[in-house]
């Protein structure tokens, strides 16, 4: 069954290397990612989507959503990030 975590993590955390190693965390999980800030998402599948995404931020906070049958595992190893 599909469950539904989310993290909630501040934008000024993101450089590009902190943006690459998310984007490496991303596709080793088998979990669908998505990043949501105000009125926008984008789902963490392309590199060049999620640095464009994050580059064009202007709020203070993102949340970082993980939905799959393995959710709990992949938010455990974002965590980490």
């Amino acid at each position: 069954m599909k469950t539904v975590f989310s993290l909630k993590v501040p934008s000024r955390n993101f450089s590009l290397l902190n943006i690459l190693e998310l984007y490496k965390l991303c596709q080793s999980c088998s979990s669908d990612i998505y990043i949501y800030a105000k009125d926008k998402s984008c789902m963490v599948e392309r590199l060049p989507s999620l640095v464009s995404f994050v580059i064009s931020l202007h709020c203070r906070n993102l949340v970082i959503v993980i939905e799959g049958e393995h959710s709990m595992e992949d938010k455990v190893l974002l965590e980490r990030c």
